[in-house]
């Protein structure tokens, strides 16, 4: 005779989702506190806690055609523009009209300029015959400066390639971007290597290094440039990595303590070591490299400080990385979501007084906004879009039954959702729903009680996590937790479940 199933051992597990995406190692085989499926989630920087992004608002009212890229410069403290590039020229968003002003011809309609702002001014490398500039005023071209398509910083110098010198690295005068003069001025240039036929592409700086990208459909390298000295006869350029580079001129940003780039083949990260070689090369991606498949279209990597993360662009995604720290280890670690857009693919992000930008594929400007969860495509017209958090895949030796979970869920914003057991995409049981309303609508002067009246903190009036228990029992060998929301957004804390084992089976 064998037992039943009320006879069964019964075990509790819980997880806190701390570890993101990984795309690695099998299902099962990945953390407890790791993810299969993070889809429009983001780690909350105050919390934590993995939680639905915010939506986004459309602010032009037209579409740049062949909108390819767009930032911001920042002229002065009262002084600021939104820049675009497409279609040939390059504009200026006007918020009181909701369109773009043109402010002159670039000098083709496809290659995507390098933007940098030095000296109070906006320089603007799109591989013509010279650097840009623009003061919000005067747009001109710097004479003698390289016919560049890559722009970087260092040492108070402007940093650019040439698009005719492929090995050449320009280093303008001392805070001057109008000097470019490598013999009668103080303008230096050095070669990255000499006739491998790679094209430089990129930069970053590292404290007293800068690092170079070069790549050709053959090969691809990173240079170390260092300009320690303050004799410039004395820097030096060396070679670093022969297998790895920046996908692009805005693939490579320099934040934190290290440099982070985006390569045809994964995310990676540049830092100094005490090993030998002073720098060292990580696949630091190596959770979410499996999604690049060996090579894919990169729009670039930005920095994000009202979240504290960088988030990159491949194809239709963006891919969001942070780091979070880990209880259990007492370590931090790498963190990874990845976010789709309604309105396609995303070209550009960047943030402003603390508002991040968005610029689609389409043409448009968007910003993210925490009052509304929808995406609004264009002017007018929103769509819901749909969160999920999918677990590791827990796999057994034999049946197991879910007896009980529990689950903690932030109500964001109103929403309503669903709980599954999912075994993939097309193998997955309802087991639950949930449906809240956010506490943002419980404001003190919204209460219409006396407070002595109160029985709760009034610091745990809002955003309060709320418990859910779902009794539904089912049996499998195999089992991941699946929380999707397709109206409003949520956050979730942590799940407990009680898994009764089957001994022996039936």
């Amino acid at each position: 005779m064998r037992r039943g199933a009320k006879h069964a051992s019964v075990q509790p597990l819980e997880l806190r989702l701390t570890g993101g995406l990984n795309y690695g190692p099998s299902p099962a085989d990945i953390a407890d506190n790791e993810c299969t499926r993070a889809d429009n989630m983001i780690y909350d920087p105050e919390t934590d806690k993995l939680i639905t992004r915010p939506g986004t608002k459309c602010l032009s009212s037209a579409a740049i055609t062949k909108g390819i890229k767009i930032g911001y410069y920042y002229k002065n403290a009262a002084a600021g523009y939104h820049v675009a590039a497409g279609n040939g020229k390059l504009y200026k968003f006007n918020a009181g009209t909701s369109v773009y002003d043109e402010i002159g011809a670039l000098s083709d309609t496809t290659t995507v300029p390098s933007f940098v702002t030095f000296n109070g001014k906006l320089l603007i490398a799109d591989g013509g015959s010279g650097i840009r500039t623009w003061d919000g005023t005067t747009y001109t071209t710097i004479a003698t400066s390289p016919p560049a398509n890559a722009l970087g910083v260092i040492k108070n110098r402007v940093v650019a390639n040439s698009v005719s010198d492929l090995d050449m690295v320009y280093l303008s005068g001392p805070e001057k971007e109008s000097d470019w003069d490598t013999v009668g001025g103080s303008a230096v240039g050095i070669r990255a290597g000499y006739g491998d036929l790679l094209t430089v592409n990129g930069f970053a700086a590292l404290q007293d290094d800068l690092i170079v990208s070069k790549y050709a459909a053959h090969q691809k390298s990173l240079y170390r440039l260092n300009v320690a000295s303050g004799t410039t006869t004395d820097w030096y350029c060396i070679p670093i990595s022969d297998k790895n580079c920046a996908a692009n001129n805005r693939s490579m940003i320099s934040i934190w303590n290290g440099i982070y780039f985006v390569d045809m083949n994964g995310f990676k990260s540049l830092m100094g070591t005490q090993k030998y070689g002073d720098i060292q090369i990580d696949n630091i991606g190596r959770k979410i490299n499996p999604l690049f498949g060996g090579k894919s279209v990169i729009n670039g990597i930005y920095y994000t400080p009202t979240y504290n993360a960088l988030w990159f662009c491949k194809a239709d995604n963006v891919i969001c990385y942070t780091e979070r720290f880990n209880a259990d280890l007492g370590v931090v670690v790498p963190a990874f979501t990845r976010l789709y857009f309604e309105q396609g693919r995303i070209t550009s992000i960047y943030e402003v007084d603390n508002v991040v930008y968005l610029t689609g594929d389409n043409g448009h400007l968007y910003c993210l906004d925490d009052a509304v969860s929808t995406d609004e495509t264009e002017q007018g017209t929103s769509v819901k879009y749909i969160s999920r958090i999918r677990t590791k895949m827990f796999a057994f030796p034999t049946d197991v039954i879910l007896r009980k979970l529990q689950y903690y869920i932030n109500p964001v914003a109103s929403n309503s959702g669903k709980i599954y057991l999912a075994k993939n995409d097309s193998e997955k049981t309802a087991i639950d729903t949930f449906g809240v309303t956010a506490g943002k609508q419980e404001y003190v002067y919204n209460q219409t009680g006396y407070l002595n009246d109160a029985t709760g903190y009034i610091s745990s009036m809002a955003n309060e996590s709320i418990l859910y228990i779902c009794r539904n029992r089912v049996r499998d060998n195999r089992l991941a937790f699946e929380f999707e929301c397709n109206d409003g957004r949520f956050g979730l804390d942590w799940i407990k479940a009680e898994l009764a084992f089957i001994e022996g089976g039936e």
